[in-house]
């Protein structure tokens, strides 16, 4: 805690003092000085990436080339989290100035994004590390070099925090394969991280359509969105989206539902199995029911329901 309060206080009176004159020394001093803390995590990466910011607002075209070097360190080794952060505020910094991406050394770029994307694809790193490199990635515009990289850190494979981070990553910038990505996920995705890929998808004008078309042709069942679920998507000003997001889900409430008991009658005569039970409630029900401790109270508790026919 108390180094924490020194970094702090040398943050903020290198910013009160930031100008083009010294911006230079005082961002290069304030990574030093962050690279060799012993800071939590989430406060380093803050310090390191307002740093990059301001680089990129405030540094010459030469500078900015100095400091990304100096952030972007020795290319065999294996890149901090002070490292991806700074990197970070330079690019995301560089959409506000005068500056742009193009006008850094494209191979060191290259490099430094190759490097980015082995931390994230490797499985015994820190999730907090790994979330930050593809941080780095989404900012840098390097979505379409690492398609099968996203989608493998969004398969179930991968912890649900760093598929979180992923997820928020890919919705900070406005790609073409986002819905195809998050899409794919879907079936394997817990009900956290589908409300998490609802919330990317309707975010974007231009991505809804594409949830709406799964919807439409059953690739993704209605039944699976919980009712705030609906309604985000239904608050869309859309019309046109809005009306097909109201007729696939009315076909999904007025589906045959003596068909659908008839279908499952065969269970009946089944022996139970607890734990699969468990695990297919929490895959498939827990979005919207809660039992021993698990899911959303959404719906009605279906302990109430044990004892009641179809």
């Amino acid at each position: 805690m108390y180094l924490w309060l020194n970094l702090a206080a040398l943050f903020v009176a290198a910013l009160t003092s930031l100008n083009s004159h010294n911006v230079n020394v005082a961002v290069r001093t304030g990574l030093k000085t962050v690279q060799q803390g012993r800071d939590e995590p989430e406060n380093t990466a803050a310090i390191a990436r307002t740093l990059g910011q301001q680089a990129a607002a405030l540094a010459s075209h030469n500078e900015l080339i100095e400091l990304f070097e100096f952030a972007a360190g020795e290319p065999m080794v294996r890149l901090e989290l002070w490292q991806l952060a700074a990197i970070t505020g330079m690019l995301r910094g560089h959409h506000g100035t005068a500056n742009h991406t193009e006008d850094l050394p494209a191979e060191k770029v290259n490099s430094l994004l190759n490097r980015a994307a082995t931390l994230a694809a490797e499985s015994a790193a820190d999730d907090g590390l790994r979330a930050a490199a593809v941080q780095l990635l989404t900012v840098a515009g390097s979505i379409d070099r690492h398609l099968p990289l996203f989608a493998s850190l969004l398969s179930a494979r991968t912890s649900a925090s760093l598929q979180t981070a992923t997820i928020a990553a890919l919705a900070d910038r406005a790609h073409p394969q986002t819905p195809t990505l998050l899409l794919n996920a879907w079936s394997s995705s817990e009900p956290s991280l589908r409300n998490a890929i609802l919330d990317t998808l309707a975010s974007r004008a231009e991505w809804l359509p594409t949830l709406v078309v799964q919807l439409e042709t059953g690739a993704i069942a209605a039944g699976e969105l919980n009712a705030a679920a609906r309604q985000r998507l239904l608050a869309t000003r859309d019309a046109t989206l809005k009306s097909r997001l109201e007729k696939a889900f009315a076909v999904s409430a007025t589906s045959n539902r003596q068909a659908v008991i008839q279908a499952a009658s065969a269970a009946l005569s089944l022996t139970g199995d607890p734990v699969r039970g468990e695990q297919l409630f929490t895959k498939t029900c827990s979005s919207c029911h809660r039992q021993n401790g698990v899911g959303s109270e959404v719906g009605p508790n279906l302990a109430s329901l044990t004892n009641r026919s179809p």
